[in-house]
């Protein structure tokens, strides 16, 4: 009878063993693979701070960043401290500092405004776009004729490709025009600012204006 008892208890003692072994694999495998899922949370949430971070480096070095009422073609691309935003339908592009909006006129798009503040519908300054057949001397003496403006001084200037433009300073210091007329097109880069900073930046976007195809 005891012989009988003894492959009994080493059969139980056996499978209480392997049940123990499995068990304690299972457990093991449920172990590494939670492991792995924080591993691969960490990885997730490291990549992307990663480019988060890669976003802000780049925000000076040729980012691409969408306008709110632009199309892709029409985007503001931020290049060397600069912004740059190509008016298609207006055939021109401009630049400014980076501390200043560029947009392209939503009531009309091939206007453009620009500003600290400038959005699609408003701006300190921008650029007009409007048919006209003449000359810009023409196109100075039709502004006198049909638009309240008061001038304290003018001067010629040029602008793209050589062109011959002339800069007027409205009364009161209360703004500046430079206008040029080509092509069938007068252009009017306006700033409604006598501040000496702000007129160091219109500067900067009459010397950038360039037309394009």
């Amino acid at each position: 009878m005891e012989d009988n008892k003894n492959p009994l208890i080493i059969t139980l003692t056996v499978a209480v063993v392997v049940s123990l072994l499995v068990s304690i694999g299972v457990l093991a495998i449920a172990l590494t693979q939670n492991s792995s899922l924080q591993q691969q949370g960490q990885m997730m949430a490291g990549l992307s701070a990663q480019i988060e971070d890669l976003k802000t480096q780049s925000a000076g070095a040729g980012t691409t960043v969408a306008n709110e009422a632009s199309s892709p073609m029409e985007a503001v691309v931020v290049s060397n401290g600069y912004k740059s935003l190509s008016n298609l339908e207006g055939g021109y592009k401009i630049e400014c500092p980076r501390s200043w909006n560029l947009f392209v006129s939503q009531s009309n798009r091939r206007n453009s405004l620009f500003g600290p503040n400038a959005t699609v519908d408003s701006g300190l300054g921008g650029v007009e776009v409007v048919d006209f057949i003449g000359t810009t001397e023409d196109y100075l003496n039709y502004l006198k004729a049909n638009v309240e403006i008061s001038i304290a001084s003018q001067k010629k200037v040029v602008v793209a490709n050589n062109i011959s433009a002339i800069e007027l300073t409205r009364a009161n210091k209360k703004g500046y025009s430079v206008i040029f007329s080509v092509n069938g097109n007068a252009y009017n880069i306006y700033l409604n600012s006598g501040d000496a900073v702000n007129k160091e930046y219109l500067d900067i976007i009459v010397g950038s204006f360039s037309f394009i195809k």
